[in-house]
């Protein structure tokens, strides 16, 4: 396997390199194809991919490392043949344009995303079977009904219904068999098996040795399990799709703090609740987004199976990564049940973890952040 996006130092990456990084940062889930003159190339990771699945060749391009990145490319004028093989096979493409001339181009041309193409998405008359709709779906469930909306984009026809019955919303997946479904985090908790994990909960009962059909314990496995989907809801929600949800352009550059932020999380350890209080800030670079977010991204990571030093790492990460900022820093204070109930026993410890990025490698400002926490208003 070649070079990794994840293991760079983006800032030692060559300028057109570090847009393309970027870019794909903000395009996680899609295949990058990055124009570069007469080409579409992709570079690490989709590079791979790409090249297996088409059975282009591999190359490598200097990028500024020592090590080339792995790069793969296609002629931009059959570029739809190549993107109608790979949506066929389920991923999805981001279509990153020369914006302007490079003729007259001042510096590095301009690119920007101007389409994604998804299943249901295409519009590509090559792809499709002009005898069938090219459906796209939307399922939201909430409180035991199943939202529906359908649409073709090709013919604008567009249809809702609601449903109550898994059975009945199965009916209208295959109905209209939708080249692409979108769903809400609910809808993938809703689909974990609830049974088998109301089983395994009553097999531990029983061998703890107890009886699981005892009237007080009875109900027990399937509260536990739905306790249990309910405290690892994080695995199902991405979160830097809720930072790109409210991302918006601002022209602010100062500190921007949220604080006393309150989590719960399990220790994956022992299993065990760890709870305290989150703190991060972050100097924006152009971008900002709703501070409800901020709050959002924590509780995210902290419905996880965790350990503290890692939960700090990916909030701090996850907001580097969505908003680029001149820099983020966080702090989490937490009191550990495994510490307080087992083990050492240690009632009244507190654990705190701190990391950051950027403009707060600098003692100064990491001062202002910690002066802030604990005695700002």
């Amino acid at each position: 396997m070649g070079l990794k996006i994840k293991d760079v130092e983006v800032s030692s990456l060559s300028p057109m390199m570090q847009h393309y990084v970027k870019t794909k940062n903000e395009n996680k889930d899609c295949i990058l194809f990055y124009r570069l003159g007469d080409f579409y190339e992709m570079f690490f990771e989709d590079a791979e991919a790409v090249s297996k699945e088409l059975e282009l060749t591999l190359t490598g391009k200097d990028c500024g490392l020592k090590e080339r990145a792995p790069m793969c490319g296609v002629p931009f004028h059959a570029a739809d043949t190549y993107i109608n093989r790979l949506v066929e096979r389920g991923y999805k493409v981001a279509i990153c344009e020369q914006v302007e001339d490079p003729k007259t181009a001042k510096g590095m041309v301009k690119r920007e995303v101007v389409r994604v193409v998804t299943p249901g998405t295409n519009l590509n008359t090559q792809a499709l079977d002009e005898t069938k709709n090219n459906y796209i779906m939307a399922i939201v469930y909430l409180s035991n009904r199943y939202g529906i909306a359908i649409a073709d984009v090709t013919t604008g026809d567009f249809m809702v219904t609601e449903v109550e019955k898994s059975r009945t919303l199965l009916d209208e997946i295959y109905k209209f068999s939708p080249a692409e479904i979108i769903c809400n985090e609910s809808f993938y908790m809703s689909g974990v098996d609830l049974e088998e994990l109301k089983n395994h909960y009553r097999s531990i009962i029983t061998l703890l040795g107890e009886d699981a059909e005892r009237e007080g314990l009875l109900k027990t496995p399937e509260r536990v399990a739905k306790a249990m989907l309910s405290l690892t809801k994080g695995y199902h929600i991405d979160p830097h799709e809720v930072l790109r949800s409210a991302k918006f352009k601002e022209e602010y550059s100062q500190m921007v703090i949220v604080k006393d932020i309150d989590f719960f999380s399990l220790c994956e350890h022992h299993m065990l609740p760890f709870y305290g209080k989150a703190h991060v800030a972050y100097i924006p670079n152009g971008y900002i987004t709703g501070l409800s977010k901020i709050a959002r991204v924590v509780d995210i990571f902290s419905h996880r199976l965790q350990v503290q030093e890692r939960m700090t790492l990916q909030i701090k990460e996850c907001i580097q990564e969505t908003l680029n900022p001149l820099g983020v820093m966080v702090v989490v204070e937490a009191k550990h049940m495994c510490m307080q109930m087992r083990g050492v026993e240690k009632q009244n410890s507190i654990t705190t973890t701190s990391d950051f990025t950027g403009a707060f490698n600098q003692a100064k400002t990491r001062e202002e952040f910690m002066n802030l926490i604990q005695h700002g208003s």
